[in-house]
């Protein structure tokens, strides 16, 4: 795939950088390191944890004088689906976990126009079939999505525009009751760090999604935790609630210079009682507040208005913010003849297979 041929081209300082080369990938973190959000999903680093073999993390980046869009993704080879290996084509998706979207800053020329002709130019002559992405929550921080946006749930964002009184009295009265229950039985919450840090988050983390019974993209190997932190280190906090020095519940904070994200955490079930994650999350609040961010992300449930939901609106009664995803479709008589592809594949196989309503990109549905 030769994306420098279409950006060398483009308008206005359009380009394509793909992280597997060492100057475009050197690039695309000064490009990061200049915007003054330095979101962590749109670091190279984060967007490699993603990408599964023969897949690439990318990032479509455009310069003016005076700021800049950044939209980082991860291009699929539709030669790797067992029912498409011949095919010359790809797919763009954004990483498992996270909001993206064209993310942009400064002041300027309005990029909208250009940068999303240019985006389908590269579209068209890498062979990109179509794009899916989880858009980012803080739409002003973005160029709107050129393509179908379809509300998925609300998620739940805890702001902090308040005093600390003001926000205490916002949780909802069993928040207030459960924290005060956590410090009387002597759960204490910091920020720690180091190896230790680490392997008392993994060993509980890990608990919490078996005892879930969690699918399997929500398990994650060591090499992952130490990968992420050594390409973000600086924008990832473990939070620890110790009760008499034991460890009982952690969180893993991603941040930016503006918003916070709950990221992964979990609690040991015999310790449920003294409820240390809703002291865990007061303090999180407070340290981010104290740090001068907008917010903390706690984001939803893997069901609408499930159990997991209703925990973190607690949280935040009133923020509730809509959740959507960006679908496009760049060619979409190829799109058209994919699905039909897949699904002779699956007669041949004696299977009779449909696409989930709303599953985007089709063609991929049931995978």
């Amino acid at each position: 795939m030769t994306m420098s041929k279409i950006s060398n081209n483009s308008e206005l300082g359009f380009a394509v950088l793909d992280s597997t080369k060492t100057e475009e990938r050197r690039r695309w973190i000064e490009m990061w390191e200049a915007w003054p959000n330095h979101e962590p999903v749109a670091h190279p680093g984060y967007l490699e944890l993603f990408a599964k073999a023969g897949e690439r993390a990318v990032c479509a980046v455009q310069m003016t004088a005076g700021g800049g869009v950044m939209y980082p993704f991860i291009l699929r080879p539709l030669a790797a689906l067992k029912w498409a290996t011949n095919s010359n084509l790809w797919d763009v998706t954004g990483p498992l976990w996270g909001y993206t979207g064209a993310f942009t800053w400064g002041s300027g020329v309005d990029l909208s126009e250009s940068y999303w002709r240019s985006f389908g130019a590269w579209a068209n002559y890498e062979s990109v079939v179509s794009s899916f992405t989880r858009l980012s929550l803080f739409p002003d921080e973005t160029l709107e999505f050129d393509g179908h946006r379809r509300l998925l749930q609300p998620n739940v964002v805890r702001y902090l525009n308040l005093n600390e009184d003001q926000l205490w009295m916002d949780f909802e009265h069993k928040v207030r009751k459960n924290v005060n229950r956590a410090r009387r039985d002597g759960v204490e919450v910091a920020i720690e760090h180091g190896d230790d840090a680490l392997e008392a988050f993994m060993n509980i983390y890990t608990q919490t999604m078996l005892r879930r019974d969690a699918p399997k993209g929500f398990h994650f190997t060591p090499r992952f935790y130490t990968n992420l932190l050594s390409a973000l280190n600086p924008m990832i906090k473990i939070f620890i609630a110790r009760q008499r020095d034991r460890p009982v519940s952690v969180e893993l904070v991603l941040h930016s210079n503006r918003h916070a994200y709950s990221f992964l955490g979990g609690t040991l079930e015999p310790d449920f009682p003294s409820r240390p994650n809703d002291l865990l999350k007061f303090e999180l609040f407070r340290w981010a507040r104290a740090e001068g961010l907008s917010d903390v992300v706690l984001g939803g449930g893997p069901i609408p208005e499930d159990g997991i939901y209703r925990y973190k609106k607690s949280f935040a009664p009133t923020g509730m913010s809509p959740f959507f995803a960006g679908e496009k479709v760049f060619d979409p008589a190829t799109y058209d003849a994919l699905i039909e592809q897949r699904r002779g594949f699956e007669s041949i196989r004696g299977d009779s297979w449909t696409p989930i309503d709303d599953f985007f990109p089709a063609y991929r549905s049931g995978e």
